[in-house]
């Protein structure tokens, strides 16, 4: 998923989600170059991304979504070091400015389950968990790892995203009429 900046600073009553940290106009500026680098994600250009968004994050270093969007990039071209380590600074700022947007969480998890690091991959998809009870890929996700684990918590994250996708068709066909 694509992450705008400022996504995580919903709530701090800025009609264009200014964080509150840093400069303004720095982060004004940074988002214009996020914006364009998810167009060249969106156009399947990463590299092109990539250099964007390291632009963005050298003007503003504060926005969690362009260190998640980055390993989104570094992704998508087979470089899960590097994602790895935009992941990681996603998730560290995201707990700094208690930023509550799950997907970094979750992609560093998988990240880690992929690579035998589980008791870190546990802990971070507790967290995406916890950060947005709401969030069905999270609880999806954890119920998969759960499972994989052989472990009796699988029942009750597979009880809560089946409890999710109901809700969530039942939201679509409220949509559709």
């Amino acid at each position: 998923m694509l992450l705008l900046a400022g996504a995580w600073a919903k709530g701090t009553g800025d009609p264009l989600g200014f964080p509150g940290v840093g400069s303004r106009t720095a982060w004004e500026e940074a988002c214009t170059i996020n914006t364009r680098a998810t167009q060249e994600m969106q156009d399947g250009k990463n590299k092109q991304a990539i250099t964007l968004l390291k632009q963005a994050i050298a003007k503003y270093p504060q926005e969690t979504g362009f260190y998640d969007n980055l390993g989104q990039c570094y992704l998508a071209t087979g470089d899960s070091k590097a994602a790895e380590a935009a992941y990681r600074q996603a998730v560290q700022l995201s707990d700094k400015y208690s930023v509550k947007y799950p997907d970094s969480y979750l992609s560093l998890a998988r990240l880690c389950e992929k690579r035998g690091a589980v008791k870190e991959a546990d802990g971070l998809y507790k967290k995406a968990t916890k950060l947005n009870d709401a969030s069905l890929e999270a609880w999806q996700a954890y119920a998969v790892f759960l499972d994989s684990q052989r472990r009796p918590e699988s029942v009750f994250a597979k009880k809560r995203a089946a409890e999710l996708e109901q809700s969530h068709k039942q939201f679509l066909k409220r949509l559709a009429k």
